[in-house]
């Protein structure tokens, strides 16, 4: 841990992960494309929805 010195004389306390990072797998998660997703929909479908999910993570409890 280091302690670094703000501009306001506050202090902020750092780490650094680099080392543990190295430990972790990187998952790659591809996003679909929006095109191959609507040439998806069949033509005879009633219903399609979607979710905006880009605060959904700070929803979750």
């Amino acid at each position: 841990m280091v302690v670094v010195g703000k501009k306001n004389g506050k202090v902020r306390l750092t780490e650094d992960l680099r080392k543990l990072s190295k430990c972790f797998k990187i998952r790659i998660h591809p996003i679909t494309n929006p095109r191959e997703i609507i040439s998806n929909i069949q033509p005879g479908n009633k219903y399609f929805s979607t979710f905006d999910t880009i605060k959904g993570y700070w929803q979750i409890s």
